[in-house]
């Protein structure tokens, strides 16, 4: 199966995946990985490759994934280009929601509503499991809209802010 990999900071990344009869070998980009899993509970497992251990947090809501690895996060939008389709015509405005990736505490708001932003700026910090992670826009534009408070918990697919995009003259 191929996948285009698009993580929130712009790298765009060609993934390959292909079942073994022990567990995945992976091709990105360039460089092959043989991967097997072992779920754990929830969204936690623990990732053997090359002799190594991870453990492996990941949360999923459709094509986008939150991936927690050895304490860092990554922000992930895989796509099969065979199901691919444009993105909205952004003459017309639209409206992009973002949603909670995990369970956690807003911790701090960055933004408020009605400011503008730019693609992948800082919008607001959730602490999931002790690590604080900042959540940032996907569009620039601005934001339309802060559906949570400092201190408030959320869910896993709560939204969290909505960036309004302009029309392009």
């Amino acid at each position: 199966m191929k996948l285009e990999a698009r993580l929130l900071n712009g790298e765009s990344h060609s993934i390959q995946l292909q079942s073994k009869r022990e567990g995945v070998e992976i091709l990105l980009d360039d460089r092959r990985f043989s991967v097997r899993f072992l779920k754990l509970n929830g969204s936690r497992c623990l990732v053997y490759s090359d002799g190594k251990v991870i453990d492996a947090l990941v949360h999923h809501e459709g094509p986008q994934y939150t991936v927690l690895l050895n304490g860092r996060a990554y922000y992930i939008e895989l796509t099969d280009r065979r199901l691919t389709r444009p993105l909205p015509d952004d003459s017309k405005g639209t409206h992009q929601p973002v949603k909670a990736q995990m369970p956690g505490r807003v911790v701090r708001l960055l933004k408020s509503q009605g400011e503008p932003v730019e693609r992948n700026a800082a919008v607001l910090v959730i602490e999931a499991m002790k690590m604080q992670n900042e959540i940032r826009s996907p569009r620039q534009g601005f934001v339309s809209q802060i559906a949570v408070r400092e201190g408030e918990s959320v869910a896993a697919g709560q939204l969290l802010f909505e960036i309004r995009v302009e029309p392009q003259p």
